[in-house]
């Protein structure tokens, strides 16, 4: 739980100058719609973001943050507005709606940019809450309206959990750059202004809720809780199929259109002693065919690594069914290690790098397990595994004692 924070005064606040608070201000409910044309905005929008590009042109870093930062707010209004066109168009987007949401997202950042451009500070600051835990409060009616979304309107789970990571992302972006290029106590500040979005997302999620003809939830006393699913969650290229973490460890695959699910191998594989830290990543091939989950251990205490992975073919979407490849008794990881050499006193990893059709690529990576770990010399394969055929080809590798077996199988 973060500490209490002491409100930040307006005086206190325009010290600041200049920094992107801009890039908080979410298209707050009531705002005008359709003072731009769509075109319009989109000009209005650049001019005023490349002429403070002009006045930063001395200062590299603050350029290139911005640039992070305006992609990730992109991000968000595309996905914002594929949404909300869902939801009007029931069966497909509607090209009404999801244009005049983009519209309507550009004003309001072409706003936030000029008033940047003035005095760096695009909203009254005396309306900052600075007690509130906002950030959990609006995880916490996330998930509600979550929950409630994926009962009622299963064609809206994608779209749903990708404005929200998207939203995420921009909140992060956000923060980062108070963080770089505040003045004062930029700790301070980053809280008040992460806490000052997650309220506007209040009430914007609210503003979703009612065109779904959803209740607004209605937070009881004490009512609080953490949910990471959003940060963690794999959806798939045709937002079919995703793949959600329980306590950051054990990934369930769930079907979007019925719901139903499949837990994937336990990413505790070893001693569950509280030394060790067990994770896992997940990827899910574009044609929702193919789940690749890649799981890793370290010690608390010292680093030997344990590494392996689990590809699952999805036999059936809906109920969904998965099956492991190769099948009970040995993962996809013992086989692929069955290929390589592995000297003594040595350990291996896999790393996923890209799908291709009907193909798999990954690197595996040989080190001696010696400390430290970082910078050793060891050998790295650049693997593929044809998932038509079921086999390995010969990988490149980087010079060195290990070797490929061609028929390992």
């Amino acid at each position: 739980m973060r500490q209490k924070r002491q409100r930040v005064s307006k005086s206190g606040l325009s010290s600041f100058g200049k920094i992107l608070l801009s890039l908080l201000v979410i298209a707050a409910a009531g705002l005008t719609v359709g003072l731009y044309g769509k075109e319009s905005a989109d000009a209005e929008l650049n001019r005023v973001y490349e002429n403070i590009i002009k006045g930063h042109s001395g200062d590299a870093d603050y350029i290139l943050d911005l640039r992070k930062s305006e992609r990730a707010w992109l991000n968000f209004r595309d996905a914002r507005a594929d949404l909300e066109a869902r939801i009007v168009g029931k069966t497909k987007p509607d090209e009404l709606t999801q244009n005049a949401v983009i519209d309507r997202l550009t004003v309001a950042r072409r706003n936030e940019l000029s008033h940047l451009s003035v005095d760096g500070l695009p909203f009254d600051v005396s309306s900052l809450s600075g007690t509130d835990e906002w950030g959990t409060k609006v995880e916490t009616q996330y998930n509600y309206y979550r929950g409630k979304v994926i009962q009622q309107f299963t064609n809206l789970t994608g779209p749903w959990i990708l404005a929200q990571k998207a939203w995420l992302d921009y909140r992060n972006n956000t923060f980062s750059f108070v963080q770089r290029h505040g003045a004062g106590d930029k700790s301070q500040l980053s809280m008040l202004v992460s806490d000052h979005v997650a309220e506007m997302h209040w009430n914007d999620l609210n503003n979703l809720a009612a065109q779904l003809g959803l209740s607004h939830y209605q937070p009881e006393q004490g009512d609080s809780v953490t949910d990471w699913r959003d940060d963690l969650t794999v959806l798939s290229a045709k937002q079919d199929l995703r793949v959600e973490f329980a306590d950051y460890e054990t990934p369930v695959a769930i079907a979007n259109a019925d719901d139903s699910r499949q837990q994937l191998a336990d990413a505790n594989p070893g001693d569950p002693s509280k030394t060790d830290t067990y994770s896992s990543d997940v990827f899910i091939s574009p044609d929702s065919r193919w789940i690749l989950q890649i799981t890793w251990r370290t010690h608390g205490n010292r680093e030997p690594r344990y590494s392996n992975a689990f590809l699952y073919e999805v036999k059936q979407i809906t109920p969904l069914h998965l099956q492991r490849y190769p099948g009970a008794g040995e993962s996809f990881g013992e086989l692929a290690k069955r290929h390589f050499q592995v000297p003594a006193n040595s350990y291996a990893d896999i790393y996923f790098v890209d799908w291709q059709p009907e193909k798999l690529l990954f690197d595996f990576t040989v080190r001696p397990d010696v400390e430290p770990h970082v910078g050793n010399d060891g050998i790295d394969w650049k693997c593929e595994f044809d998932l038509q055929k079921s086999r390995f080809s010969s990988p490149a590798k980087v010079p060195g004692p290990s070797r490929f077996i061609e028929n390992a199988e």
